[in-house]
């Protein structure tokens, strides 16, 4: 299972638009300039002046906004407070999701396991059939449990837990351990919290889904852990002044 991230970051952001603005006009000023580029020297010389020339409109772009046509007002005092009281509305049920969701989990497992219906298999032991529907090879009853995939060293590379054949969290670690991915799922579609981590142990990321759909607050940390931007969603839509 692959990682959906939901917000692009201002670097990655800023080197996108940096390219594009490079790539277009190097693309027109190498013909044009041909038969004058006697040297690597002189392409290099184009080549560096089209790259300045990306990464101001880079800039430009950024300090704009990005990529927009609307036209930007200032939100009045009401908005502002309306709009800060629904951030941290959006906080607060995040976090209130997250225990329900640890619990609510942990509750299934056991009762799983104290009526012995809650397996173990690899991932080469099961088989999906009609409506994406696990299944252990040979079995009729939708697999409930937990698949698990590893690296060549043995180490725990995946953990998926499935109920009623259906994917109910994801779990993904670095081969030295640590872990790199955590999903909540419902019907085996993303549906709760994610979280993803940096190989030195550091959160990433970390947000909300409904039904597939980014909904609520989105957190990206820097390298360090340390919270860097906050971005809050509604149906895979980025709200940005206001709910």
């Amino acid at each position: 299972m692959k990682a959906k991230e939901v917000k692009k970051s201002k670097v990655r952001q800023f080197i996108e638009y940096s390219l594009m603005g490079t790539v277009y006009p190097a693309v027109f000023a190498v013909p044009a300039f041909y038969d004058e580029i006697k040297n690597p020297y002189d392409l290099l010389h184009i080549l560096s002046m089209c790259l300045a020339f990306g990464v101001v409109t880079s800039v430009i772009i950024l300090c704009r906004g990005g990529f927009s046509n609307s036209q930007k007002t200032q939100p009045n005092k009401n908005q502002v407070e309306e709009c800060s009281k629904w951030k941290d509305k959006m906080r607060t049920e995040a976090e209130e999701i997250r225990r329900e969701e640890k619990m609510s989990l942990r509750e299934w497992i056991e009762k799983m396991e104290s009526d012995g219906k809650y397996l173990i298999a690899t991932k080469d032991e099961l088989e999906f059939r009609e409506n994406d529907i696990a299944y252990l090879q040979n079995q009729n009853e939708p697999f409930c449990g937990k698949e698990q995939e590893f690296y060549e060293s043995g180490k725990i590379m995946e953990e998926t837990h499935f109920d009623r054949g259906k994917a109910r969290y994801y779990t993904a670690w670095f081969e030295d351990g640590e872990k790199q991915e955590e999903i909540y799922l419902k019907e085996g579609e993303r549906h709760g919290s994610y979280t993803y981590w940096n190989e030195n142990g550091q959160k990433r990321e970390e947000g909300i889904f409904k039904e597939g759909k980014a909904n609520g607050i989105c957190i990206m940390y820097d390298e360090k852990g340390r919270n860097m931007l906050e971005t809050f969603w509604r149906d895979d839509k980025e709200v940005f002044d206001s709910p």
